[in-house]
């Protein structure tokens, strides 16, 4: 049965995701109506939970009846739509014109060359990704047991998107891509699917660049080399693999916004506004990811405003402006209103503007890039880690992404483009985008280190770059509309950075113990196959053989899944105990947790504070963690405690206690909480530690027994009061 929700789940959510494209799309360009399904099928998801959350019906049947509901829907509204309209002319909408290809048989040829060699690249490095993240486990950060995996597990076993009961100030975050990865767990009730949430950011990543090239009337073969040189990036791949994706799925979802907003390369004959609802939808989601995607899907915004036909007329700007932020809400306003109705500031836990809150705006200052500069604006060794980090995608991708921006503005000032690339519908949208984000980074809030109790660990330079990762693709884009692809160079450089891809894949991710040539045979079989269909002229499949075919593949792929999950989630949880090398020290107590009698409710006393909250919730989610103070008092919220003006030394840490106030209060505060085990460790990242005090207290209490210890970690179960005596 949870197999089958897997499989009939993902089916329906893309088929809602087709017919909501059908339905506004109608005619559009087919790359346009591709990026449609892909970037829709993660914000039906979205809209599901959301929906489902305000019943606490947060399962896999409810989730089944609410996508059958949404499809039954859109097929008599789509119905309704097609008596409104005498022919399906009447819809159209001009499509970006194909280049012609030349008569003589020596360009036909050199154009199936090319295609060739530009699609067994693409498929190449698609493939890699596929295997990868489909054959692999789910992969555990630290910042994953923290919340980007505790939320998600919290979310599973509560049915509803409620806070956790912790003070950890992360739950008031934008937690779109938890929301993916708690729908790729929900049909098994555990993690092992949750590593795939990443591959679907890849593919709308893809998806939205090569539409950008596309809308700007490159060939297809043309736009799927600069995706490959994306999707094969390691800083890329190193941030995809992570429980989440969390630091793709913005970048991914801007890109899908901003090539929605672009026109095609013939002057568009009206306002656009299926592309205007879709931009919309994939904004919010976007900013759904991470809240200062803000900045960047407000110039989207702004874009689609005044573009179309009497864009300047005030009714027509403020009709786009409006569904704009409609579908924007729709697709990941949840998360800021709710903090909003809350705490009275969207940004909570951060100062924002007229917004106050537990972190200052001081405080976040601390943390951002211009600070450090600010410190030793002198120091050369700064300067060289600031460009390395920022041009690290590798290096070579970074130059070609920086000479993408720099020849875009030094040509428009010059207003001098190669031929055939003066007038590109999108482009200063794409550089605007890009360049604000740019000059925002070393503001934004930990893009220089991290908030941290400890001083030593606030004056360390961390580069955020991953906050900043849709520049790099945006570059890409740039630097491709600045040549002109028909020359014999240009496609020298085509040919030379499809080899690159080949190459750079084995090297940057698998290192060479991984059978590479096997993945290059299974990428290029599927390019030479599919070659003929691509470089045929005006060579169509029947719709409905390409649809059948899709839906097919999909369902075969979700079957294989599901068959490989088993082995899957073994890998997983071998994984997680092993997580950053610390299995030898909390691997033993994470596995005894497990153990545990189904429904116990846990506490932890440790002095890394989030790295075991995930493990206690065990490999089903089968226990209830249950945060606690220091004490064993149970934990106030983040947003109730700042609200009632409690004064704390850090908001990152709390006051120590002595042991004498202990062990007047810690075990009759856990009974009150029905705390039935405790787990107490004395590991830290020094490897210095020692066992905390209510380790020393709960083991001289007489009122606990050990059911697991060794070097690093105990467990006790807590034993009843004893009975009063009689006087």
């Amino acid at each position: 049965m949870p197999g089958a929700f897997f499989i009939v789940n993902n089916l329906l959510a893309v088929l809602v995701a087709w017919q909501g494209m059908s339905l506004i799309l109608r005619n559009r360009e087919p790359w346009r109506r591709a990026l449609a399904v892909v970037a829709g099928y993660p914000v039906v998801v979205a809209v599901t939970m959301f929906l489902l959350h305000g019943f606490s019906a947060i399962r896999p049947a409810p989730i089944t009846a609410a996508l059958v509901s949404m499809s039954v829907a859109l097929a008599v509204a789509s119905r309704i739509r097609a008596r409104h309209y005498d022919s399906p002319a009447d819809l159209a909408h001009p499509s970006a014109p194909e280049p012609s290809v030349a008569a003589d048989t020596a360009g036909v040829t050199t154009e199936r060359v090319l295609t060739v060699i530009a699609l067994t690249a693409l498929a190449y490095v698609a493939v890699s990704l596929l295997m990868w993240f489909a054959m692999g486990a789910t992969i555990f950060k630290w910042d994953d047991l923290a919340y980007h995996a505790s939320a998600p597990m919290h979310w599973m076993i509560d049915g509803r998107l409620s806070l956790e009961p912790s003070n950890q100030f992360h739950q008031y975050l934008c937690l779109n891509s938890e929301l993916m990865a708690l729908w790729l767990m929900l049909p098994f009730g555990r993690d092992g699917m949750a590593g795939l949430t990443s591959l679907v950011w890849y593919a709308v990543m893809g998806t939205s660049m090569y539409g950008a090239l596309r809308a700007m009337g490159f060939r297809a073969h043309v736009a799927m080399v600069p995706v490959a040189l994306l999707l094969v990036s390691n800083p890329v791949f190193t941030w995809a693999k992570t429980f989440t994706g969390v630091d793709l799925a913005g970048p991914a979802f801007i890109l899908a916004a901003a090539a929605m907003a672009m026109p095609g390369k013939a002057k568009s004959d009206d306002t656009r506004w299926d592309c205007v609802v879709y931009a919309g939808l994939f904004a919010g989601f976007a900013v759904g990811s991470k809240l200062f995607n803000a900045s960047t899907t407000a110039i989207i915004a702004i874009w689609l405003i005044v573009q179309g036909r009497g864009a300047l007329r005030l009714p027509g700007m403020l009709g786009r402006g409006l569904v704009f932020t409609i579908a924007a809400l729709v697709a990941g306003g949840f998360w800021p209103l709710r903090v909003w109705a809350l705490t009275g500031n969207p940004a909570f836990p951060f100062g924002l503007g007229p917004f106050d809150g537990p972190f200052p705006k001081t405080e976040m200052m601390s943390t951002t890039l211009a600070h450090f500069v600010a410190n030793t604006p002198h120091s050369n060794e700064l300067w060289w880690t600031i460009i390395k980090a920022m041009l690290d995608w590798p290096i070579s991708l970074g130059v070609a992404s920086l000479a993408g921006y720099l020849g875009t503005i030094a040509l428009t000032a010059g207003r001098r483009f190669p031929t055939g690339t003066e007038k590109l519908p999108g482009r200063s949208l794409l550089l605007i985008a890009g360049t604000v984000l740019i000059i925002q980074f070393p503001n934004l809030p930990f893009s220089g280190g991290f908030a941290s109790p400890s001083e030593a660990d606030r004056q360390v330079l961390r580069i955020g770059a991953r906050y900043v990762l849709v520049v790099f693709p945006i570059g890409l884009v740039l630097f491709s509309s600045l040549i002109g692809w028909r020359h014999a160079a240009s496609r020298l450089l085509l040919i030379a950075s499809a080899i690159a891809v080949v190459t750079m894949t084995p090297v940057y991710w698998f290192g060479w113990h991984v059978p590479a040539f096997a993945t290059a045979l299974i990428g290029g079989g599927a390019a030479l196959t599919y070659t003929p269909l691509c470089t045929r002229r005006r060579a169509q499949l029947n719709p409905w053989i390409a649809r059948t075919a899709v839906a097919a593949c999909l369902l075969i792929g979700l079957m294989w899944l599901v068959h490989h999950e088993p082995q899957r989630q073994r890998a997983t949880d071998k994984r997680l105990l092993g997580f950053f090398g610390l299995g030898e020290q909390q691997g033993p107590a994470w596995e005894a947790i497990d153990r545990l009698p189904d429904g116990a409710r846990i506490t932890w006393f440790h002095h890394e504070p989030d790295i075991n909250y995930y493990a206690l919730f065990g490999r089903r989610g089968q226990h209830h963690p249950v945060p606690t103070t220091l004490d064993g008092l149970a934990v106030e919220r983040t947003h109730v405690a700042w609200l009632t003006g409690v004064q704390r030394r850090s908001w990152y840490e709390q006051d120590p206690l002595t042991e004498t106030a202990l062990r007047e209060h810690l075990l009759s505060n856990l009974e009150k909480l029905r705390v039935e085990y405790v787990l107490t460790t004395k590991f830290t990242f020094s490897g210095d530690g020692d066992w905390p005090a209510q380790h020393r207290v709960i083991a001289g209490s007489g009122r606990a027994e050990s059911v697991f210890q060794d070097d690093y970690s105990a467990i006790w179960r807590l034993l009843p009061p004893p009975p009063p005596r009689d006087p």
